[in-house]
């Protein structure tokens, strides 16, 4: 019975590990180009719109607006990791953690920010 729980926790491990990767994949391969066509058909826009808009077409609550190159600066300066780890645990003043988005992925919350990071290039 101790090691019926491995194999599926391990799966999952997997699961998620290539999920990033996929999408760190798409993201790198995007930001090389940024074509209308690719930002169009970005993985992330999808969440953007669903949960990101809001705050940060107006910008909200200190939000960088999509595409304001000049707010997004300072925040460029960080890694992407640290980039998703601010909207995974949320940050003050208005940022919610997971960006209120309780049943997104890590993944897919990471593919929003590759979107607003590549607009704001």
């Amino acid at each position: 019975m101790s090691g019926q729980g491995i194999a599926p926790r391990a799966t999952k491990r997997m699961v998620r590990a290539t999920g990033f990767a996929s999408s760190l994949v798409v993201a790198l391969f995007c930001m090389g180009c940024g074509s209308e066509t690719e930002v169009a058909d970005h993985p992330g826009k999808a969440v953007y719109q669903r949960y990101c808009y809001a705050c940060h077409q107006a910008g909200i609550a200190d939000a960088p607006k999509l595409g304001d190159k000049d707010a997004w600066a300072p925040r460029l300066t960080k890694s992407r990791a640290e980039l998703v780890d601010n909207v995974i645990r949320g940050m003050a003043p208005g940022m919610p953690p997971r960006a209120g988005c309780g049943t997104c992925t890590d993944e897919e919350l990471a593919a929003a920010v590759d979107f607003m990071v590549l607009r704001a290039r």
